[in-house]
């Protein structure tokens, strides 16, 4: 489609690229820099503020259920970011960190609110790669679900069927559902869409047409 317009961001980009995440209860868009993430008005596309956030991170992720920001920081003892860390939108304060003890690869929020998923992969020979973890906030308990020999990588949560959707392995990767009712998977599939099924695969839900939508990294489909 064409260019609608451009933002002004006051700071380069973090390099090489720069993720963005939409805040839907806030009507918002933020954009990662290499230590600050840059607030953006998604409905006139101004630029509203910057936060410098409170620890070194990767990767950021947004509750669409209320908008509270996420990001995966660093373990100094170990060097793998393989925490989770809820920071403040408004100064990026630290407010409560969670250890899974792998590098975390996606992150997503089940409708309830109360629980955060977590997949971990890169890192093979580290005993909690390919395990699903399972953040409940009220008490702060980490629980894991073994899925994988190898990684896992992205998921996106299905409100629908209450699960969420779980890409496996690499190039003959699979992608599973892991029912939360249960905590069991119950569905496993293969898709050969083109490249679809690598790992690096992205995936989001479409709640209004109830369809599972993937991206592949082997060509522009």
């Amino acid at each position: 489609g064409a260019t609608i317009g451009y933002i002004d961001i006051p700071a380069p980009l973090f390099e090489p690229y720069s993720p963005m995440r939409y805040d839907l209860a806030n009507s918002l868009v933020w954009v990662q820099g290499s230590t600050k993430l840059w607030k953006v008005n998604a409905i006139t596309g101004a630029y509203v503020s910057e936060i410098t956030v409170g620890a070194a991170f990767t990767q950021i992720f947004v509750n669409p259920n209320d908008g509270t920001l996420w990001v995966t920081t660093v373990d100094s003892g170990t060097g793998i970011y393989s925490k989770l860390t809820n920071i403040s939108a408004v100064d990026g304060s630290v407010i409560t960190t969670y250890d899974v003890g792998a590098y975390i690869f996606d992150v997503s929020f089940d409708a309830s609110n109360d629980i955060v998923w977590a997949t971990t992969g890169l890192t093979i020979s580290d005993p909690n790669s390919g395990k699903l973890f399972r953040i409940y906030k009220p008490t702060g308990l980490v629980s894991s679900y073994t899925l994988a020999s190898g990684s896992l990588s992205f998921m996106a949560y299905d409100p629908d069927r209450n699960s969420v959707w779980i890409k496996t392995g690499g190039y003959v990767g699979t992608t599973i559902e892991f029912d939360i009712a249960t905590l069991a998977v119950t569905n496993t599939y293969a898709l050969s869409a083109g490249g679809a099924t690598t790992q690096y695969a992205r995936m989001v839900y479409d709640p209004l047409c109830k369809v599972l939508y993937f991206t592949n990294d082997v060509n522009n489909t």
